[in-house]
């Protein structure tokens, strides 16, 4: 609820898509109560499941021109997402990229890792998907660019953005109960 809710406040989301892959802890009903859409995919992983074949689901069903990955918990910072789209309007050389995040502890082995995560992604274009990921729609799915792949498919599909276009690291924040992307 809390994820949804942040991203709400954003005007430039037109539309919150939710994929459940079969939770037990009412996800879905949380996610209705707030107005998102809500997809179903329990699909196995032989058959298109896991995360990628979740997210792709969502991709698929999706209708704005710009998609944004953001994991449930995480709390994205208010009008992010307008930012997202004055950099991709700005720049139509620009495929997409990540926001940096910030976890929500102290603890200093994550603050290490923050590093490293938002310096591979600003310097190699690799993100994480604990880094909102963000491109346009309409590309990837064009050229089949989304790994519909259990695991680790966020890695993969900042490689497979490097040949599409260029891709820009917006140091900004999320947040999770393990998460937050900053700004």
């Amino acid at each position: 609820g809390r994820c949804i809710r942040s991203i709400r406040l954003d005007d430039a989301v037109t539309e919150i898509i939710v994929i459940d892959g079969g939770s037990t802890d009412n996800s879905a009903e949380v996610a209705l109560k707030e107005g998102a859409e809500v997809i179903i995919h329990k699909k196995p992983f032989t058959e298109g499941g896991g995360r990628g074949g979740q997210i792709k689901a969502g991709i698929d069903s999706a209708s704005g021109d710009v998609v944004a990955i953001v994991h449930a918990d995480s709390i994205v910072n208010t009008h992010f997402f307008k930012k997202i789209m004055d950099v991709l309007n700005h720049n139509p050389d620009v495929i997409g990229g990540a926001v940096g995040c910030r976890f929500d502890s102290g603890e200093a082995g994550l603050r290490l890792m923050e590093f490293a995560n938002n310096a591979r992604m600003a310097y190699l274009g690799i993100a994480f998907g604990d880094q909102l990921q963000f491109f346009r729609r309409k590309p990837v799915i064009e050229n089949h660019v989304f790994p519909n792949i259990p695991l680790m498919e966020d890695v993969e599909l900042s490689m497979r953005l490097k040949n599409l276009g260029h891709q820009v690291f917006l140091f900004g924040t999320a947040a999770s109960r393990l998460v937050q992307c900053f700004h």
